[in-house]
């Protein structure tokens, strides 16, 4: 699915979810953005039994464990990554550096 967070909440409370939902972009939007599907996905007296979240990488690894555990009462459960690099290709980021140098330079 591709659209505004706005259309994924609605349709979350259609009963359309879908199994991942990747936010991208300006930081303080994605993570209001994703706060709104959070809280579509899972009850907020839920979310403290229900809610994962992973902010730094070296966690990373532990994903597959986290999305293989059942909630414990039930319901949806939802494993919230914050700022993870592990979408980001080197190559990307070493073109960046070089169009920033070169656009510093001129």
């Amino acid at each position: 699915m591709f659209g505004t967070v706005d259309r994924a909440v609605s349709e979350i409370r259609q009963g359309r979810r879908f199994p991942v939902y990747l936010l991208h972009g300006d930081e303080f939007l994605a993570k209001e953005g994703a706060k709104a599907i959070v809280d579509a996905l899972v009850p907020s007296h839920q979310h403290a039994l229900s809610v994962e979240v992973i902010s730094e990488d070296r966690d990373f690894a532990s994903v597959p464990a986290r999305l293989g555990t059942l909630p414990l009462f039930g319901g949806a459960k939802v494993v919230l990554i914050h700022e993870s690099k592990a979408l980001v290709s080197k190559d990307s980021v070493e073109r960046l550096i070089t169009r920033s140098m070169d656009a510093w330079r001129s």
